[in-house]
């Protein structure tokens, strides 16, 4: 290999997984808790036995498809909450490891296993997991958490002005949070 080829081999980033960690666990714990403020019923953690049904009903059961309805209310939530609030939550996780230097391939499984994690366990608490959250999730998020990538690359090849700054919030506005209020490196 050319010594040149070796220098820019050596100043590619190197992928960061522990801020796309802690904002994932961020992320689904404040889901948690949101779901829990606005459906108190399901979502409270008391009493133990209703939890402790509801996870042996996750883990016991297939995840939830429900044939007599369209499929993007299979699960038995709304249509925006599957398309809508499920792909801004991929986006999120998606975009959060692909902005610390994540190939895609692996940002994609990430989201996946975030996916999972919030199906199997912050919302198993709950109810059963939607077979439809955990593709859409993954699906959607990763073509709106490319996307937004690409446009976040683009936008940080442009001179720093006060209108970029805002268009970058806006695209990402809990990633440009983070790094303002935190100083978080991606």
């Amino acid at each position: 290999m050319p010594a040149d080829a070796a220098q820019s081999l050596d100043k590619a980033p190197q992928p960061s997984w522990s801020v796309p960690l802690a904002h994932s666990a961020a992320v689904v714990l404040g889901m948690r808790l949101g779901a829990w403020a606005i459906w108190p019923d399901p979502y409270a953690p008391l009493p133990l036995s209703r939890t402790a049904r509801q996870f042996k009903l996750a883990y016991t059961m297939p995840p939830e498809f429900r044939r007599d309805r369209a499929l993007l209310e299979s699960d038995g939530d709304p249509w925006p909450i599957n398309v809508v609030g499920h792909g801004l939550f991929g986006a999120e996780i998606y975009g959060r490891a692909r902005a610390c230097h994540v190939p895609a391939w692996q940002a994609v499984a990430f989201t996946v296993g975030a996916s999972v994690v919030w199906e199997y366990g912050l919302e198993a608490t709950g109810k059963r997991p939607s077979a439809l959250d955990l593709v859409t999730t993954p699906l959607f998020g990763a073509a709106l958490g490319e996307g937004r990538h690409r446009l976040q690359t683009w936008l940080r090849t442009r001179p720093r002005t006060t209108l970029r700054r805002v268009v970058e919030f806006v695209i990402d506005p809990l990633g440009e949070t983070e790094r303002t209020v935190l100083g978080t490196r991606c």
